[in-house]
């Protein structure tokens, strides 16, 4: 082999990178760009979940808030106001930066009723998404056991 042919073979080779360079660049704007759609989805997503969890997990604790007071009160000499103390403790044991309205029916009826609401607009963790509706409510039931 000659020392032209080793020239000729250089510049082949050299011209046959350029092109890979610059698709290289062209996919790097691609990249950008994919991200610049995807991104806003995937925090939609995720600001999402994250809401409809947190609203799960306050609807659960209200449930259980109200089941609580309505036991105690079911099963003891409880009034109305106790059972209220109740389950306002327990909402405030996980859920205290909200104000709920606890309303329990204690009357001579054997069944006691407990409903708790917060207004829709206030339960969000995020602010990304809104519960439908006016309020989120919950209501327990349970009749007075005999002592």
């Amino acid at each position: 082999m000659t020392a032209h042919h080793f020239s000729s073979v250089y510049w082949q080779r050299r011209d046959r990178r350029a092109p890979i360079s610059r698709r290289r660049l062209r996919r790097k704007g691609a990249g950008v760009l994919e991200l610049a759609v995807v991104l806003p989805l995937f925090l939609a997503m995720t600001f999402g979940i994250m809401d409809y969890g947190w609203l799960f997990f306050a609807r659960n604790t209200m449930q259980h808030a109200a089941r609580r007071a309505v036991r105690a009160m079911a099963v003891q000499e409880m009034t109305a106001v106790e059972g209220e103390a109740v389950a306002q403790a327990t909402l405030d044991a996980s859920l205290s930066n909200y104000n709920f309205t606890i309303n329990i029916t204690n009357t001579a009826d054997p069944i006691i009723t407990c409903d708790i609401s917060i207004p829709a607009s206030d339960i969000g963790l995020t602010g990304f998404t809104t519960l439908p509706g006016n309020n989120m409510e919950v209501s327990v039931e349970m009749a007075r056991e005999a002592l």
